[in-house]
């Protein structure tokens, strides 16, 4: 989904993608899953899990440069561990598609990088707690 996303936005996250995917690849990294959760404007944990596991210490190790920033501030190169890249995408990911998702009850998601067969996917999960109040008077 990608129709809230300015094309800057769109091509960033794609560059973005290419990398990471071409990093993982190298690496021999079949499936990588990060997930997230947060409420109360906090992102309280962000995991990440590569298949096959023993090639999960490397994502610390291995070094990208990535394009960060929100819409109409620069957006210099940034060199960070490819861990750290899988996170931050991750959360800008769904910070893009789902704004202040952290605010009041919060969400929970998981990002999922299949690298055979180059597919991101994103699922996401909003809570919502609805407080009713209803008084009827004679």
């Amino acid at each position: 989904m990608t129709s809230n996303l300015s094309l800057r936005e769109t091509a960033r996250q794609a560059e973005n993608r290419l990398i990471m995917l071409s990093a993982l690849q190298a690496l021999g990294i079949q499936q990588i899953k990060v997930r997230y959760g947060g409420k109360q404007n906090n992102c309280n944990y962000c995991h990440v899990s590569a298949h096959p596991f023993k090639q999960f210490s490397l994502l610390a190790e291995h070094q990208v440069t990535q394009y960060h920033g929100r819409e109409g501030l620069a957006s210099a190169p940034q060199e960070m561990s490819l861990l750290n890249a899988l996170m931050t995408f991750a959360l800008q990911w769904a910070e893009l598609i789902h704004p202040n998702w952290t605010l009041g009850d919060g969400a929970t998601g998981t990002m999922t990088i299949e690298t055979t067969s180059r597919v991101f996917t994103l699922e996401h999960d909003v809570y919502i707690t609805e407080n009713l109040y209803y008084r009827l008077e004679d």
